[in-house]
């Protein structure tokens, strides 16, 4: 990280707050999802589910096996909310 740079650190900084607050948009906007709190927040947020956590990690997990993509962390477990974290690559497009 020292060799990006004061400046470099800012951009992968803006990242992961842009793709944080997109993904967290777009989740909110399916019925059932919702923030489960309101306090500012950088690239980790908990959002509350209308189904269990453990479903969709299970779910996610096969779909990116099938696309080749870096594993689902599913050790974060709480009743009714789904902990999710952000990448400070740029936001692509969703399909949920």
């Amino acid at each position: 990280m020292s060799l990006m740079g004061k400046e470099g650190l800012r951009e992968v900084a803006e990242h992961c707050v842009s793709n944080a607050h997109y993904l967290a948009n777009e989740i909110s906007n399916l019925e059932g999802f919702e923030l489960a709190y309101s306090q500012p927040f950088f690239k980790e947020f908990a959002i509350k589910t209308p189904i269990p956590a453990k479903e969709i990690i299970e779910k996610l997990k096969k779909e990116f096996e099938k696309e080749k993509k870096p594993d689902v962390d599913g050790s974060i477990k709480l009743d009714g909310v789904f902990v999710i974290g952000t990448a400070e690559g740029p936001a692509k497009e969703l399909k949920l």
